[in-house]
């Protein structure tokens, strides 16, 4: 069962991943982490800006999709949310696909 008891906090270029057992406790790390000014992620704001740096080409296709995973809640941190990759298919003609 997913229970939703740990905050991700991502500072510079790595993430600590704290899992308090409670979501009471996690709400109440949250509630701290804001007093202290740590900023939350908005979902809708960052996707849009993602999105429009994406299209611009300031972005990999791989950045794009590493972003897109992070705002999903996915991370290698927790092996139950691990990130998402598309299969990506060249071949459309072949009767049969060899994946190795």
């Amino acid at each position: 069962l997913l229970m939703h008891t740990a905050v991700e906090v991502f500072v510079d270029a790595s993430a600590v991943f704290l899992n308090v057992l409670s979501k009471r406790k996690r709400e109440a790390l949250r509630r701290a982490l804001r007093r202290a000014g740590v900023p939350e992620r908005s979902w809708r704001a960052a996707r849009a800006a993602l999105l429009d740096a994406w299209q611009r080409r300031e972005l990999s296709n791989f950045e794009y999709l590493m972003e897109l995973n992070t705002l999903s809640g996915r991370t290698f941190n927790d092996l139950n949310q691990y990130p998402v990759f598309p299969w990506v298919l060249a071949d459309y003609t072949s009767p049969s696909l060899n994946l190795a």
